[in-house]
């Protein structure tokens, strides 16, 4: 599996939509991160896009 960049919200919801359908599907997203103290308004963005944008993608997803 190659990990990347994302610049749409829609990208990780599919990669991700995939991942599950590979695996037979998984029951927690885990997001790990490092500090991001220098560049915290990039991080809220961050964040925010995969609550409001990534996540309700993938609702529908079975575990």
């Amino acid at each position: 599996m190659k990990l990347g960049l994302f610049l749409m919200p829609s990208h990780p919801a599919e990669k991700l939509a995939a991942l599950c359908e590979t695996v037979g599907g998984f029951g927690t997203l885990l997001w790990l991160t490092f500090d991001h103290s220098e560049d915290r308004e990039a991080y809220e963005k961050s964040v925010r896009l995969l609550s409001q944008e990534v996540m309700p993608r993938l609702s529908g997803l079975g575990g």
